[in-house]
């Protein structure tokens, strides 16, 4: 399969590439930094399957560009994993990313009759009910307080209602609690985990 990774380079863009490359799939990672020195030469054997394109997913022409030679699936994974004081200095590039960017990427691919999407979701979209109700699952209230949050929550509703209306498969994806390997502070990562370590290869990660 033609996957398409938005947030490629990213800590999850990065680990869901190892694994469709490790599976024989090609991959595109589109995001707005490049591929990391480490994942380029961790990636170097799967140099024919695997392409790194820089651009942001708040430009609706590269978005429309880099879909345009078709995928058979498409993995929404920008974002940005903001922190209150974020929230409170830049709500509007939160909500362009993590919401309003979706729909030029959806319409894109409706248009080039892309096979699936996957929404990736988080677990903070739970909000205040993860404190409140055990087990989680998916007929739990949610109530996000975060703009983070709030953003994946809208994300699922907007996916879910345009997959109705389209008739195409859209799949929203709550991550929870991910730690690991390529994880890295950055400029659009205010809340990495508890367990970031400071190696990132694969390799280096027993």
């Amino acid at each position: 399969m033609r996957i398409l990774i938005f947030g490629g380079t990213g800590f999850v863009g990065l680990n869901i590439a190892a694994a469709l490359l490790v599976r024989g799939h090609a991959v595109t990672l589109f995001d707005r930094a490049a591929l990391p020195p480490a994942a380029e030469k961790e990636f170097a054997c799967y140099v024919d399957r695997l392409t790194a394109i820089q651009g942001n997913v708040t430009d609706r022409q590269a978005v429309e560009e880099v879909i345009a030679p078709g995928y058979q699936a498409i993995v929404l994974g920008a974002a940005i994993t903001a922190g209150p004081e974020r929230d409170a200095a830049d709500p509007e590039t939160i909500l362009r990313v993590n919401l309003l960017a979706q729909l030029p990427v959806l319409t894109a691919a409706r248009a080039s009759s892309v096979g699936r999407i996957i929404n990736l979701s988080s677990g903070a979209a739970y909000g205040t009910s993860a404190f409140r109700s055990e087990p989680l699952d998916e007929e739990t209230a949610c109530d996000p307080v975060s703009l983070y949050a709030i953003t994946k929550f809208a994300s699922e509703k907007v996916t879910a209602r345009l997959a109705t209306l389209w008739q195409c498969e859209i799949i929203s994806v709550r991550l929870s609690a991910v730690f690991g390997p390529w994880e890295r502070t950055n400029d659009v990562r205010d809340t990495p985990s508890v367990n970031r370590r400071p190696i990132v290869t694969p390799s280096s990660v027993s």
